[in-house]
């Protein structure tokens, strides 16, 4: 078998070029895993009638993820704690103070992970009651 020619390497130079131009190009633009439509869940605090909403949707900012808890019919002046993470990267708690009308919510942007993010929010009622809420969702 004879060595390649020079017209043969000069064709694989020519080939190459293109070929990676497309990848990087392909990994400069892909999409985040996110690039899908919001996600939206309920369900029942473990003290009826107390109910929580968990929505994850893309963020205003590429790359970023908003999330909104929001509890409803909560005893109005109680002071709850609220924990969100993603996996096992978690977010500061924070505290709310339940409104008038039940409610209280928490919004927060993150950072959108490369692969499915699994986002988990928490809140604990702080005034003797321990009344808990948790949701789920995988993003």
């Amino acid at each position: 078998m004879t060595p390649p020619g020079a017209d043969h390497l000069s064709m694989r130079r020519r080939l190459l070029g293109p070929i990676l131009a497309a990848v990087v190009a392909a990994a400069l633009f892909a999409a985040p895993a996110s690039a899908k439509a919001p996600v939206l869940r309920r369900g029942l605090c473990d003290v009826a009638p107390t109910h929580w909403t968990l929505n994850v949707q893309k963020g205003a900012v590429l790359g970023t993820l908003q999330i909104r808890f929001v509890v409803r019919e909560a005893t109005p002046n109680d002071t709850w704690q609220v924990a969100l993470s993603d996996g096992d990267h978690r977010l500061p708690t924070v505290d709310r103070i339940v409104a008038v009308n039940g409610v209280f919510r928490v919004i927060r942007v993150i950072h959108d992970r490369p692969r499915h993010d699994h986002i988990i929010a928490s809140a604990a009622n702080t005034n003797g009651s321990g009344e808990t809420c948790t949701g789920r969702v995988t993003f």
